[in-house]
């Protein structure tokens, strides 16, 4: 889950609000998560649950699982008190992640002998259109004849849409063997989109 963004494929925004009743000038006989609404994707719907402490309140709301449309998207929370009046309302906005990271460049030796060392450029954003919004880098995975032999995490943050790296390895670590064989890198974004580049 990386927060403010969801992927375009079969995934759920979950938003969550802690809220302090003002009880002095706003009329709650014992708030929950019917005093709290969302506006969102076209819907408007309560929040699904409040967990109180100390006076504040935790709650949360969860979309409905579905596929949909890269974009940036926007939502509105609202707090109702118990005379259907708007006491408190806040908007903020959130990223349908739908488009793969891409590899800028690919720096390799011609021939692995022993120590191979890869200097890749990446960029990613979360759609055509969406400028310097992305969910960030999570991984890159190192393959030799279609077998991943290596995994490694990147772990950027949603926002940081430009990665450069060289990329240490080796013949063993690769598990590469004699003679021409393809040798694969494939990027992942932070919701699973994915790219790849094969020589």
């Amino acid at each position: 889950e990386v927060e403010g963004y969801i992927a375009e494929f079969d995934d759920a925004l979950t938003v969550g609000a802690e809220i302090t009743p003002d009880t002095d000038e706003d009329t709650f006989a014992e708030f929950s998560e019917s005093n709290l609404v969302i506006e969102i994707l076209g819907k408007e719907e309560s929040f699904d649950s409040c967990e109180e402490s100390d006076g504040t309140y935790l709650c949360t709301y969860t979309t409905a699982t579905a596929d949909r449309t890269a974009a940036e998207k926007t939502f509105l929370v609202s707090v109702i008190d118990d005379d259907s009046q708007v006491v408190a309302s806040e908007e903020d906005t959130f990223y349908i992640d739908g488009e793969a990271p891409t590899i800028v460049s690919m720096d390799y030796p011609s021939y692995f002998i022993d120590e191979v060392n890869i200097t890749l450029e990446l960029e990613d954003t979360a759609g055509k259109g969406i400028d310097d919004a992305c969910s960030g880098m999570d991984r890159i995975e190192l393959a030799i004849a279609n077998t991943v032999t290596q995994n490694i995490s990147i772990d950027a943050e949603p926002g940081d849409c430009s990665y450069e790296t060289t990329l240490e390895t080796s013949v063993e670590e690769l598990d590469a063997a004699d003679g021409k064989q393809q040798f694969c890198v494939y990027v992942y974004d932070n919701v699973q989109n994915s790219n790849k580049k094969c020589v």
